[in-house]
């Protein structure tokens, strides 16, 4: 540690925080402080340090309106043509800034099958111990008869599920218009997932019957080890609370992710195009061939089947966490896989889906 960090360090041992965030800056004006960090690059989010005051609260040291993160919102802005955006460190932070909207016995309803999404939803609006309730729906056209007095959002994963048929239902435009205007009349938000995605909704600029959109964008930065979140709205007020308790949680995006997540949205589109040309090629040439029915959607492949346990072990050979978009991987549930189409070639890819399904197939 150098004199000057030193000297920062026992500055802000001096001041009384009434939140986990932390201006950087040079001393003693820190409110203008630099987009770099003051101290170490090893005290960050979901870890602590005991040298700070309140026995080492989780702190992430960063200006909050660094310019990198207000040039990574305008951006978001763009891409997703709506007014206001809020970036963070990853997607629990924009969920757990969305859930502190809510009070005790107020209900969340989710609309999604991936067990991955569920553990998301239970880890930021049951973990928190707070009383809030969580209510998952598999289909869509379930949903108005689940609405109670106490339910103050809904959440939607993925977009397609508004036009064309998925593993969540189908439900049309208008239908999803008149779903809106009803939420709407109750009082209750509605966000939607464009995490898996983001193309769908680029597709349909008339959708605009929304409080937020959320996203987790290390599956479009393009590069690894790269985990953002974000949140759009057209709703000022709905900005102005989560960009508040974003603030005031200190989960905000850092400098550098911000840079590297900015860098890779900026080739999106074309890696987009090649994702889902791969896609097509896939379900043409190796799952028509294993007779294997699927629905895909761009970059995005469903295939409804019923899964042996004994075949759970050599499908998790190609299975990874999702990491970025550029990479393929597949996600197990009960009774479908999701195959997340990447940038690799195609009949590498095809090949060992062709190894993977065609193995319990019997088609080989």
């Amino acid at each position: 540690m150098d004199p000057k960090q030193k000297i920062e360090e026992e500055h802000i041992k001096t001041l009384d925080f009434d939140s986990r965030c932390v201006r950087s800056g040079s001393i003693p004006t820190d409110h203008s402080g630099s987009v770099v960090v003051p101290i170490d690059l090893s005290t960050l989010w979901n870890k602590v340090d005991m040298r700070l005051p309140n026995n080492g609260r989780h702190f992430v040291y960063s200006r909050v309106g660094h310019p990198v993160r207000q040039a990574l919102e305008l951006q978001l802005e763009s891409i997703t043509q709506t007014e206001k955006s809020v970036a963070t460190v990853n997607i629990h932070g924009i969920y757990y800034a969305i859930s502190m909207l809510q009070k005790k016995e107020d209900e969340t309803i989710v609309l999604s099958q991936r067990s991955h999404f569920k553990n998301l939803m239970n880890e930021v609006f049951l973990g928190q111990n707070m009383g809030l309730k969580l209510t998952f729906l598999d289909q869509i056209h379930d949903l108005p008869s689940k609405l109670t007095q106490n339910t103050k959002l809904v959440i939607i994963e993925k977009t397609q599920i508004i036009q064309k048929a998925d593993v969540t239902g189908t439900m049309q435009l208008a239908q999803y218009d008149k779903l809106y205007k009803e939420l709407k009349s109750k009082g209750i938000m509605l966000a939607i997932d464009i995490s898996l995605n983001m193309n769908e909704f680029k597709k349909q600029r008339n959708l605009k019957n929304f409080d937020m959109l959320v996203a987790d964008l290390r599956y479009f930065n393009g590069a690894d080890g790269v985990v953002t979140g974000a949140m759009m709205t057209n709703d000022e007020n709905i900005y102005s609370l989560i960009r508040r308790n974003v603030d005031q949680l200190g989960v905000l995006v850092q400098p550098m992710t911000g840079f590297l997540t900015m860098r890779g949205l900026k080739t999106l589109s074309v890696r987009l195009d090649e994702q889902i040309s791969n896609a097509e090629q896939i379900g043409k040439h190796f799952l028509k061939k294993l007779n294997i029915s699927f629905d895909r959607n761009d970059n995005i492949i469903h295939v409804p089947i019923e899964l042996d346990p004994n075949h759970l072990v050599k499908m998790k050979v190609i299975q990874r966490s999702p990491s970025n978009s550029n990479k393929s991987h597949i996600e197990i549930d009960k009774e479908f896989i999701l195959i997340h189409v990447g940038i690799e070639d195609w009949e590498l890819i095809g090949s060992d889906i062709w190894e993977l399904l065609g193995s319990f197939k019997g088609n080989l």
